[in-house]
């Protein structure tokens, strides 16, 4: 007789639990960018 509990499948919703992770910060990324892109592209149209 086991005692103990069995793992089995842990690792897989580890790596989905990353995956989901990643996904968010690149979102988070993706919005920062689209938000300061369009305030950050007039410093550099200076003409002098």
């Amino acid at each position: 007789m086991n005692s103990q509990p069995e793992h089995r499948g842990e690792s897989g919703a580890t790596a989905v639990e990353y995956a989901v992770l990643i996904a968010m910060v690149a979102a988070v990324i993706f919005v920062v960018i689209a938000v300061l892109g369009t305030k950050v592209i007039p410093l550099y149209e200076l003409t002098f």
